[in-house]
């Protein structure tokens, strides 16, 4: 049990490290950006992935939706949460 509270900490600490505050120079604070998905781009993947599938008939364009959000997750610049401003400071 102690091993598995120990991994927890752990983790605690690697995840709280790797959030960096940064200063936003339209607001002038110092937050934490966050990358933000918008829900009318899922739904559009859906629909892709209902039409992939109608067209193929194949069960793997199921996964199509979730390729194309990852994806557009990684791509989206990261903004203040505070005045939405992508002008931030490393």
């Amino acid at each position: 049990m102690r091993f598995i509270v120990r991994i927890m900490m752990q983790l605690q600490m690697y995840i709280n490290m790797k959030k960096k505050r940064r200063l936003c120079l339209d607001c002038n604070e110092a937050v934490i950006p966050r990358r933000e998905v918008s829900v009318l781009n899922i739904l559009f993947y859906v629909i892709i992935g209902a039409v992939a599938y109608f067209i193929t008939r194949n069960k793997l364009s199921f996964f199509l939706p979730i390729i194309l959000a990852v994806i557009n997750a990684m791509l989206v610049k990261p903004k203040c949460p505070k005045c939405r401003g992508v002008n931030l400071k490393k």
